[in-house]
């Protein structure tokens, strides 16, 4: 009933003739998978039982990407930010829901804070911080402007964000890890721990 009657391309031409600005080469055409890399191109070891999980991160369905954090109407109906993380997990960690806990990673050991939401909705070895939410300015805070300070709305800053935690890449070292054809952001490659606070 549905068919789909285009073409199908297995080889994009396209992508094929194009240079990664980093490292020279030609993109190749073909699909297939890569291990997680640097912007070099190099493989980063992403194993090791100091950072066990894998952090992940989504939009909630009242949000949209960071922007509506400055909707005081979206923010009045968001509920309480959470840190979501397994129930067996949680339980090994010793943590229960509504407890304090800190996220952290190695490329920033201070990492984020907030309440635990524990569920068996989610893959052991997980750890998702919503996306949209815990912005550290954007109006959240008052600054100087010649000599004058700025309104602030704290309410634009609640909760917190994975962005902070997210493994920098070690060749630039002041951003996160990037899908080098897209130039998006890595939200699914970063390793943390979680420890109760």
């Amino acid at each position: 009933k549905h068919a789909y009657s285009g073409p199908c391309f297995i080889y994009n031409e396209d992508l094929a003739a194009v240079k990664d600005s980093m490292t020279g080469r030609y993109y190749d055409g073909l699909p297939f998978y890569e291990p997680i890399k640097d912007c070099m191109g190099r493989p980063l070891d992403v194993k090791g039982s100091e950072y066990p999980f894998h952090i992940i991160t989504y939009h909630p369905v009242y949000h949209a990407q960071a922007r509506t954090a400055a909707s005081s109407w979206l923010m009045g109906v968001t509920p309480e930010e959470t840190i979501q993380v397994n129930a067996g997990d949680a339980g090994r960690l010793g943590v229960k829901h509504g407890d304090l806990v800190h996220v952290y990673s190695a490329s920033n050991k201070e990492g984020v804070r907030g309440k635990a939401w524990v569920t068996e909705g989610m893959r052991p070895g997980i750890v998702c911080i919503p996306h949209s939410l815990g912005h550290w300015q954007y109006g959240s805070r008052s600054f100087d402007v010649d000599g004058q300070k700025s309104a602030a709305a704290s309410w634009i800053g609640r909760g917190c964000s994975a962005n902070p935690v997210m493994q920098l890449d070690p060749h630039l070292k002041d951003v996160c890890l990037q899908d080098p054809i897209g130039g998006s952001a890595s939200f699914y490659d970063s390793r943390v721990a979680i420890e109760k606070m």
